[in-house]
């Protein structure tokens, strides 16, 4: 699930971001965490809402089915959008 995980949100950075898009893959005691990074902290992740499947857009919705956290923020002029999931 880990590897899904990453592989969604950089999907997610590299198509909606601006360059250049950073991945990291941390691990606590607790959890592992993914976090991708760009400058285009004028656009807001946001769900796609009432969208056939199909047409893809699902990736938020799945981050956040695969995450036990998840969340984005703004610093040092980046976005941030991270999910974690629990170490085991």
């Amino acid at each position: 699930m880990l590897i899904l995980l990453l592989d969604e949100l950089l999907s997610n950075g590299l198509r909606h971001g601006h360059l250049p898009v950073t991945a990291e893959v941390r691990r606590t005691p607790q959890e592992w965490i993914c976090e991708v990074s760009d400058p285009a902290i004028e656009t807001e992740p946001s769900p796609a809402v009432d969208r056939d499947p199909a047409q893809g857009g699902m990736g938020l919705r799945i981050i956040a089915s695969l995450s036990s956290s998840h969340g984005w923020f703004v610093r040092d002029a980046r976005k941030y959008v991270w999910g974690a999931l629990p170490a085991i």
